[in-house]
């Protein structure tokens, strides 16, 4: 399955400069985009312009508290992930995050080990895949749902193989970058034995009439790449 984390973009909240500064580092390395806010009213602006797909948030900021500011984002986008994370672990705060709809991906507790952070990220872009909404742009028409493996293309909907799948996965994770024949005959065949480069070329035949003739370039003695950098996309409700 792709990298969902690698598609999507962050809002990151955080008063402190020091704090801010060396978190949004971390965050713009594990995801495809963070930005970063001091405060709940430059967040909010933030969030009009960039529409982000995740927002994580200090739980005391300077004019409003992270649930609140979490709250007040999903009257824009009501299923909107979050992540808190709080100085101590203060029972009235925990309390009144928890009780927002939906609940929040992850509440942490400063100092945030990092990986806790991209863990609760990773669970965050996956309640956007449960949700079914979070797709990638792989060509001018058509869009790919890394769940369950559909493609919407012309209004019209096709179920990639299990092999097909993998061939995409593949690609989009390279984000438009040249994927070596060798590579891909590891990453889509189990079995050795079965893998071949007559077998890759016919699967990649088979996944260009799905995706469209132009979506996938080949460069011979190299291999293949999504002709379009591939693009998150979150889908309206």
């Amino acid at each position: 399955m792709i990298d969902v984390l690698k598609q999507l973009t962050v809002l990151y909240v955080e008063p402190d400069a020091q704090s801010r500064i060396e978190t949004l580092e971390v965050l713009q390395a594990i995801s495809a985009k963070a930005i970063a806010a001091a405060d709940g009213q430059e967040a909010s602006s933030l969030f009009e312009v960039h529409r982000p797909n995740v927002l994580v948030s200090a739980q005391v900021l300077p004019d409003m508290r992270g649930y609140e500011l979490a709250g007040a984002l999903r009257a824009l986008e009501p299923q909107l992930p979050c992540v808190l994370i709080d100085s101590v672990a203060e029972p009235e705060n925990m309390l009144a995050a928890l009780n927002i709809t939906p609940k929040p991906a992850a509440y942490l507790i400063k100092p945030t080990d990092y990986k806790v952070l991209k863990n609760a990220l990773e669970e965050a872009a996956q309640l956007l895949l449960r949700q079914g909404r979070c797709m990638v742009r792989v060509s001018s028409d058509a869009l790919y749902c890394a769940v369950d493996g559909t493609l919407l293309r012309d209004g019209s909907v096709a179920a990639l193989t299990q092999h097909e799948r993998r061939l995409l996965d593949a690609l989009i994770q390279r984000r438009g970058g040249w994927v070596h024949r060798e590579q891909l005959l590891i990453h889509v065949y189990d079995d050795p034995d079965v893998a071949s480069e007559a077998g890759l070329k016919n699967l990649v035949m088979r996944l260009r009439r799905k995706l469209g003739r132009e979506a996938i370039n080949t460069r011979y003695g190299v291999g293949y790449r999504l002709r379009m950098e591939p693009q998150h996309v979150l889908l309206p409700r």
